[in-house]
């Protein structure tokens, strides 16, 4: 099944060379460890290293484990703010936050027929955005049309709702099971980034956008990264990739679905975190910086575009030098910030995000280490690992894998069911949270907690946060309201939501 693609840049015009130094790229990749701000994103940082600079404690026991929840999307991953708040979204159609013990705090219902698929972001004033989408039946024409029409969320620190924003339709509608991320804007504000993938009327076109979306619900940015003629999935043609086609045993879980790649943001010292890297999985990866609607939203920097060898098949990741991995058939790619690139082999094929340690070492969701040996055997699951200082948190369907950082030996098996499709999250304190298919385990924090030398300071997206939004009273944002960007089919005679 797999394709021989090279790679090369285009709009710089860069040759890509593949004779780094390893030795040279370890140096390059080792670098001081970004600080411990909660797990704002999906895989813990904008940068996607699935990394939390905090010592953690074996996942044997867990604190809580908190049910009546709801049931959770695959690759959907738990959300800690720096204060260590909670944050799920579920595929009932409700947004719920916890405190870091798992003590509910508050719960917003959504309208029915929406639901959550995509994994949601906290910025650092403590403000929660969600993606929300629901199916409808549209048969206003002479056929009935099958549309996804999406919709951002955002709340205040404490639950108010701020707005709802409706994303722009465009042909039957867009996936919407990227992860949220954020941005840095020119005065060093945050935004909501993300993409999305369209289908056509005929859903014989494809087409992957890069959207931003301000903390007020303004769209800021929107970009077509690539595009695809083709069909996809089952009848209609689109439908396994908008989850619509699912007929089966209500009682049984459906074969996995990874979510849309979602995009990378630079995170850590010296690096500019208004750069979004995009792999469109439809044949190349760009490189934007973004300066807001009056800027233009996005500009492109820089694509490859992938040839005669396999391509990236993972949601990109950068590391502390600015470096950009991505999984791929067999092995590791890195694209160096001055053009060359390396492959760093790896033993299994997998198509989840690896993780990478301050250290410049690189595990896969098999805990292969890229360029190294291959992972325990009994190591395995469909997401990424997660990492802390000193333990990495691999799941199974059934166990909750705690693995020595430093030689990736076994030390905790705690056996579960209904897992191996969430990756976990470690809270700024060090709690562990995990999910499976309807439970949130909670997990206690290393004992060094108490002595406070478990946390580094530091921002939420690579910079320094915003004055006074660090304890300060509830900031000053628009009055609730709804934002609608795209026609209004919804409201439209003749629309039936889809549940």
């Amino acid at each position: 099944m797999h394709r021989s693609l090279s790679v090369a840049f285009s709009s710089l015009s860069h040759t890509l060379r593949c004779r780094v130094v390893p030795a040279m790229l370890f140096g390059a990749l080792a670098a001081g460890p970004a600080a411990a701000d909660g797990w704002p994103v999906a895989h813990g940082n904008p940068a996607n290293t699935s990394y939390q600079n905090v010592v953690t404690a074996p996942a044997t026991a867990p604190l809580r484990v908190v049910e009546g929840l709801g049931t959770f999307a695959d690759g959907l991953s738990p959300i800690v703010s720096k204060e260590g708040n909670v944050f799920l979204g579920t595929q009932e159609g409700k947004v719920i936050a916890l405190r870091a013990d798992g003590t509910r705090w508050w719960e917003h219902p959504l309208e029915p027929g929406w639901v959550v698929r995509s994994t949601p972001a906290v910025n650092s004033r403590g403000e929660l955005f969600v993606l929300a989408s629901r199916v409808m039946k549209d048969h206003r024409g002479e056929m009935e049309v099958t549309r996804i029409e999406s919709r951002l969320l955002g709340f205040a620190d404490g639950g108010a709702l701020l707005f709802q924003a409706s994303v722009p339709l465009r042909g039957r509608g867009g996936v919407a099971t990227a992860p949220l991320n954020l941005v840095r804007g020119p005065a060093n504000e945050e935004f909501i980034v993300f993409p999305l993938r369209y289908a056509s009327e005929d859903g014989y076109f494809h087409e992957v956008r890069l959207m931003a979306f301000s903390r007020f619900g303004v769209v800021e940015g929107d970009v077509r990264v690539g595009s695809l003629v083709g069909s996809i999935g089952n009848d209609p043609w689109w439908g396994v990739d908008f989850q619509i086609n699912f007929d089966r045993d209500p009682a049984e879980l459906p074969p996995f679905q990874p979510p849309l790649l979602g995009a990378a943001v630079p995170h850590g010292s010296g690096l500019d975190s208004s750069i979004v890297v995009v792999n469109d999985g439809m044949g190349s990866v760009a490189r934007y910086r973004f300066g807001g609607r009056f800027a233009g939203g996005f500009t492109e920097i820089e694509r490859w575009k992938q040839g005669d060898r396999d391509p990236a098949v993972s949601a990109p990741v950068v590391a502390l030098n600015g470096a950009v991995l991505f999984d791929r058939p067999n092995d590791v790619l890195i694209l160096q910030t001055d053009g060359t690139d390396q492959r760093r082999k790896i033993s299994h094929y997998t198509d989840a995000t690896p993780a990478v340690l301050p250290s410049g070492r690189i595990i896969t969701n098999r805990l292969d280490e890229a360029g190294g040996a291959a992972g325990p055997a009994q190591a395995g699951g469909l997401v990424s690992p997660t990492a802390s200082r000193n333990y990495l948190y691999s799941t199974t369907e059934g166990y909750l894998q705690t693995y020595r950082v430093e030689d990736l030996a076994l030390v905790e098996n705690y056996a579960w069911q209904h897992g191996g499709r969430w990756q976990p999250a470690i809270g700024p304190l060090g709690h562990v949270y995990a999910l499976t298919y309807n439970k949130l385990h909670i997990f206690p924090p290393n004992p060094s907690v108490a002595t406070g030398t478990n946390i580094a300071p530091g921002g939420v997206a690579g910079a320094t946060t915003e004055p006074g939004s660090a304890g300060a009273g509830a900031p000053v944002m628009p009055q609730p309201g709804t934002f609608t960007f795209n026609p209004a089919i919804l409201n439209q005679p003749g629309v039936t939501p889809q549940p």
